[in-house]
C-alpha cells in the first residue's frame, strides 16, 4: 500500500498559530496520512521551540516533523518538505486552505484511481463558484484538456508522487509568484500529465478560514483593490498589453470579472492605459476614467505605488514587476505554451 505524507506550508509563526491546529485536525481526522511535515517560512525567529512543541502535541496520532525554511521562498519550502517526507505520495497544502476530512479521503481515492503523477484539487464554494483561478471559468482549457496541462496562477492543494518532484523540482528562482506555471510547464514538456479534480466543495463559506487573505475572501476592500490594480498596471507596463491581446483576455477573466464585476470592461481598458503610461515621466489620471469613487481612489493609489516602485531603472525594477501575481504566466516562453494549449483544445 502506498504511503501518503502531508506537507503543509506556513507563512511564519503567526500563520502557524492561526491555521496550524485546524489544518492538523483536518488531516488527522481524514485518516489518510501516515505523517505530517510542517514547513515554516520566516519570520519565526525565537519561536522554534514553541512550534516544535505544539506540532508534537497537536498532531497525534500521526508522525510529525518540523522544517524551518531559511528564506521566504514558497518553491524552496515545497522542496524542503518533500525532502523531509518519507511517503511514496505527497499532498502539498497551503496553510489557508480548509478541506473537510471526508473530502480529503474522497480526493485521495480519486488520485489513486487516476494513477496520475500530479492531481490538483480545485476547491469550490457551496454555490459551486471557485475561489481559485484554476477553475474552468477562469482558465477554460482546464475543463476540456485536464490531462494536457494545468496552468494555475494561484496555489491550490495537490497530490504528487515523490519521484515526480525528484525528477522535476519546484523552481526556487521564482520566490513568490509564477512558480506553479513554470513547474507545470516543465512537467508537460517532460511528458508528465497533470490532472485536476474539481469535486471538492467547501460545505459553506464559513468553513473557509475568513482571515486567510485574498484567496479566502469573497469581499473586496480598498487594500485588495489597490493590489489588483497594481498588478494590472505592472503587467501592462512590462508588456504594453492591449485589452484584446491574448494576455489581456486572460487577465480580464483573472482580475476584472472577479474583483470589479460592476465596472465592466472599460475599467480594464483604463487600467491598461495607466500601466502603459507608467513609461512617461509624469501623468495625470484622465478625466474620462469611468471608475466609481472607491475604484477611482484605489486606482489612484495603485498608480502612485507603481510610480514609486518604478523610480528605479527598468532593469532594476524588473524583479519587482516579475513577482506581481500572476506575472509568471506571461513571460514569452509561457505565452507560447498557453497559446499551444488553446490551439490544441
Amino acid at each position: 500500500m502506498r504511503k501518503l505524507s502531508l506537507v503543509v506550508l506556513f507563512g511564519g509563526y503567526d500563520r502557524w498559530v492561526r491555521f496550524g491546529p485546524t489544518r492538523l485536525l483536518e488531516a488527522s481526522m481524514s485518516g489518510i496520512f501516515a505523517e505530517v511535515v510542517a514547513v515554516i517560512n520566516p519570520p519565526y525567529a525565537g519561536y522554534e521551540a514553541m512550534i516544535r512543541q505544539t506540532l508534537t502535541t497537536r498532531s497525534r496520532p500521526m508522525a510529525s516533523r518540523i522544517v524551518f525554511s531559511p528564506e521566504n521562498n514558497m518553491p524552496l519550502a515545497r522542496n524542503l518538505g518533500v525532502s523531509a517526507a518519507t511517503g511514496d505520495d505527497i499532498m502539498i497544502w497551503d496553510d489557508d486552505d480548509s478541506v473537510h476530512p471526508t473530502n480529503l479521503r474522497v480526493a485521495y481515492r480519486r488520485y489513486v484511481e487516476s494513477d496520475a503523477s500530479v492531481m490538483e484539487v480545485v476547491l469550490t464554494h457551496s454555490d459551486e463558484s471557485s475561489f481559485h483561478p484554476q477553475d474552468e471559468n477562469m482558465m477554460p482549457q482546464m475543463s476540456v484538456a485536464p490531462d494536457l496541462i494545468v496552468l494555475g496562477m494561484v496555489h491550490t492543494p495537490f497530490f504528487v508522487r515523490r519521484d515526480t518532484v525528484c525528477r522535476v523540482a519546484f523552481p526556487v528562482h521564482m520566490a513568490l509568484r509564477g512558480e506553479w506555471v513554470d513547474w507545470s510547464t516543465r512537467l508537460w514538456r517532460a511528458g508528465i500529465p497533470t490532472f485536476c479534480y474539481t469535486g471538492l466543495p467547501v460545505a459553506r463559506e464559513g468553513d473557509r478560514d475568513r482571515a486567510s487573505g485574498a484567496t479566502a475572501s469573497a469581499g473586496v476592500n480598498g487594500s485588495s483593490l489597490k493590489h489588483v490594480f497594481s498588478s494590472m498596471m505592472f503587467l501592462a507596463y512590462a508588456y504594453e498589453f492591449e485589452p484584446d491581446s491574448f494576455e489581456g483576455k486572460i487577465l480580464f477573466r483573472r482580475y476584472v470579472e472577479r474583483y470589479c464585476p460592476d465596472c465592466g470592461p472599460d475599467v480594464w481598458c483604463d487600467l491598461l492605459a495607466l500601466g502603459r503610461q507608467l513609461r512617461h515621466t509624469s501623468y495625470v489620471l484622465p478625466g474620462y476614467m469611468i471608475f466609481p469613487g472607491a475604484y477611482r481612489h484605489a486606482a489612484e493609489e495603485a498608480y502612485a505605488h507603481c510610480r514609486r516602485e518604478l523610480a528605479l531603472e527598468r532593469d532594476a525594477a524588473y524583479p519587482l514587476v516579475y513577482n506581481i501575481a500572476p506575472f509568471g504566466a506571461f513571460n514569452p516562453e509561457h505565452r507560447q505554451v498557453l497559446e499551444a494549449v488553446l490551439q490544441t483544445v
